[in-house]
């Protein structure tokens, strides 16, 4: 081995002689290019340190501000809670004072009243109030005062002041006790003077209504009437819903003051004006008025207020908006025949509207009323079926089938079985689908079982107690899966899945 390591060659090397003027100057060309480079670098970072410290900084300014917040926080949850302390013993203060002062039954009589009205009517009165108030220290803030139903009406007095501003005190007082709850006042059989809505409106100031219901008023002075309530509503940014009932407007311009008043409040969806339009007003500009703006509500209700269309489109063109209108009452009208129809192709073209109250209206007849069945259930062929609305309950004379605690999936599955339930008891299942399906029938034949199935499954099948149409009673699922299984193409699709397999066979061999 050491024999062989001699014999080697070592390769000649030749010295490298000095550097030359051209290296020495590239070498100092690519010295200065890495510090110029190192340089862009450190600024870049310096730039960024700077940055980083200026975020720090902002960081541990946020952190003490939110410390000073959370301190000051802590404080005032300390003097809210003494303050609420204060608040209670100032109620039980309150409740324990002298209440306002009852006139004694002399006062009424020697103004004209008799024994009945003092003892139904007044004293029933002073009743409800105190039983607000006891309900409102208690927390509980759906004020309800006065009558339902038909009764005597409650004549304004000045000795009823006291007792409404004892009302409001006991808001002022207890508004600390409202959370989230909804806050609802009632006021029906009371007639309610300009004096009473200002002490109304001033004790309503603190409270955050979100209904407003007024039932027979009685207003002695309606313009002045309306421009106080409008006032207590516009102090009410969280009310949703306004209930006018039974208080007769004889003016056109104060109906429309109302109406517009409304209209641009920014958070009522629900408007509820019955019996209200007297025979100067017109009730149908009333509703056009609030279909026609750019407003939209979730509940409209004008029963009772005389609307006639004189075959004006109004009403079914926007129910064809498919807007977003759930409810809608226009029982006791004027409407017609023509309007039934009108609205029933509408409907066609709604999937929002869940309620339509047409009761009473004296000029839509058994015409009128089958076409409107049709819109909710055509049942002349399945896809009529499908293209009728599976959304609205229409309610006059009866209901029309569609539940509106159910899904428009639901609804529509419940009618189309109700079809086929009714075809296999009349045994012309197979000639109805083989004259609906046409020539493509055979290749449809997996997914009209399909269908069938899901259609059977749905909740609405058997739980249609008021469909109006009794021949459409539901049968079991497996009597109709039969019937097909039996009748409909079964010999094609064999023959079908038989020269299949023999096809395989002959590519196999």
């Amino acid at each position: 081995m050491s024999s062989e390591l001699k014999k080697r060659k070592v390769p000649n090397v030749e010295p490298k002689g000095p550097p030359t003027d051209m290296s020495i100057k590239e070498n100092n060309d690519n010295a200065q290019d890495m510090l110029q480079s190192m340089k862009a670098v450190l600024e870049q970072n310096q730039v960024q340190m700077t940055k980083m410290q200026s975020e720090i900084d902002g960081m541990k300014e946020r952190i003490s501000h939110v410390d000073k917040l959370e301190k000051k926080c802590a404080y005032l949850e300390d003097k809210c809670t003494s303050l609420e302390k204060s608040v209670e013993v100032l109620i039980k203060h309150w409740k324990h004072s002298n209440p306002p002062r009852k006139p004694e039954r002399s006062y009424w009589i020697d103004k004209g009243h008799e024994d009945s009205y003092i003892v139904e009517v007044v004293d029933e009165f002073f009743n409800d109030i105190d039983n607000v108030i006891s309900k409102i220290v208690q927390g509980c803030f759906n004020m309800n005062l006065g009558w339902d139903d038909e009764g005597t009406s409650l004549i304004h007095d000045t000795a009823f002041l006291a007792h409404w501003e004892k009302l409001m005190d006991a808001l002022k007082l207890c508004s600390h006790l409202v959370r989230d709850e909804n806050i609802s006042l009632f006021i029906g059989y009371i007639q309610l003077a300009p004096s009473t809505l200002k002490v109304l409106k001033k004790g309503l100031q603190v409270t955050k209504l979100t209904s407003l219901r007024l039932l027979h008023n009685d207003f002695p002075e309606m313009r002045e009437a309306l421009e106080g309530i409008i006032g207590i509503v516009n102090t009410q940014s969280s009310m949703t819903e306004f209930i006018w009932d039974n208080n007769t407007i004889d003016n056109m311009n104060d109906a429309n003051y109302l109406f517009e008043s409304i209209k641009q409040h920014p958070s009522i969806n629900s408007m509820q004006f019955e019996n209200s339009c007297g025979e100067n007003v017109n009730g149908y500009n009333l509703l056009c008025s609030l279909i026609d703006g750019d407003k939209t509500f979730d509940s409209i209700d004008l029963d009772g207020n005389g609307i006639c269309t004189m075959g004006n489109t109004h009403l079914p063109d926007y129910i064809a908006t498919n807007s977003r209108l759930q409810t809608l009452h226009l029982s006791g009208n004027g409407l017609n025949d023509n309007d039934a129809t009108l609205i029933a192709i509408a409907l066609r073209q709604n999937t929002n509207l869940r309620q339509l109250h047409l009761c009473s209206n004296d000029g839509i007849t058994q015409i009128g009323y089958d076409a409107l069945t049709l819109a909710i259930f055509d049942s002349t062929s399945l896809n009529s079926t499908v293209d009728s609305n599976h959304t609205c309950t229409i309610e006059m004379h009866g209901v029309v089938p569609n539940h509106n605690t159910s899904s428009e999936e639901t609804n529509r599955g419940a009618k189309i079985y109700s079809i086929l339930s009714s075809r296999h008891r009349e045994g012309t299942s197979v000639h109805h689908l083989d004259s609906e399906l046409g020539d493509d029938s055979l290749g449809l034949v997996p997914h009209v079982l399909s269908c069938m199935q899901r259609c059977s499954d749905s909740n609405a099948v058997y739980n249609i107690p008021r469909l109006r149409i009794d021949q459409f009673v539901a049968v079991r699922p497996l009597s109709i899966f039969f019937e097909l299984l039996k009748s409909w193409h079964m010999p094609a699709l064999y023959e079908t899945r038989k020269r299949g397999r023999a096809e395989v066979e002959a590519v196999k061999s």
